[in-house]
């Protein structure tokens, strides 16, 4: 929940991201993904949000896809005897500003107009004042609900998560929103396992000077002289 100022009333926020239902993600393949945002004002009543159904509501949602940061960020932990290390990073830029333009994958947007929903139907953590907001002064309540959804996929080009005795590397997806506002960002992080595919190691053949070698079926040879 974020407020516009430091007073006033909470309205509410939620972030999803959607990924498909698989326990990791292979690399070199596009994988596809969706950003929903959806934003609902504070309970007013029906007359006053008429007044004002025209103007900006708070919060708003992002109305393009690189106002959304969403990132591949890297976590990794080195052991050497008695010493260990930790370091983290943003290994790839998926969304967002930093996005270079050559690279970028055509994002679909779906940013429907804003819809005022009864009270009845927005979810509220107390019941008790639930129920004293929609009796208040008879007037029927309810709120500004507004989304935006972003689809596109994404293609992963990194070391693959792993666990050995002195490394660990291990990965999250982070979604960044901003709104308006100071400490409004939302910043949902999801953890993420990275494979290469590749289940065990492939075998090495090893050469041996005492093994046979296989005799080639080849032509006579034939000597030309000028």
């Amino acid at each position: 929940m974020i407020r516009k100022g430091l007073w006033g009333e909470y309205s509410r926020v939620h972030v999803e991201l959607a990924l498909p239902d698989i326990p990791v993600l292979p690399l070199f393949s596009d994988i596809p993904y969706s950003i929903t945002v959806t934003t609902s004002t504070p309970p007013l009543s029906r007359a006053h949000a008429s007044e004002h159904s025209s103007k900006p509501v708070f919060p708003p949602v992002p109305r393009k896809a690189q106002e959304i940061d969403f990132v591949l960020h890297c976590f990794l932990k080195l052991r050497a005897r008695l010493s260990t290390g930790k370091a983290n990073n943003d290994v790839m830029t998926i969304l967002g500003d930093k996005k270079e333009e050559t690279n970028q994958v055509a994002v679909e947007s779906d940013i429907p107009d804003k819809n005022w929903v009864p009270l009845a139907s927005v979810p509220a953590d107390d019941k008790h004042e639930k129920e004293k907001e929609a009796s208040e002064h008879g007037e029927e309540k309810g709120s500004w609900v507004q989304r935006a959804t972003y689809q596109s996929t994404f293609r992963l080009n990194c070391p693959p998560s792993s666990v050995v005795a002195n490394i660990e590397c291990s990965y999250s997806l982070i979604v960044k929103v901003p709104f308006p506002g100071i400490g409004n960002s939302l910043k949902p992080e999801v953890p993420a396992t990275i494979t290469s595919g590749i289940a065990d190691p492939l075998p090495q053949e090893q050469s041996n000077s005492n093994d046979d070698l296989d005799l080639l079926d080849l032509p006579p040879s034939v000597s030309v002289s000028s």
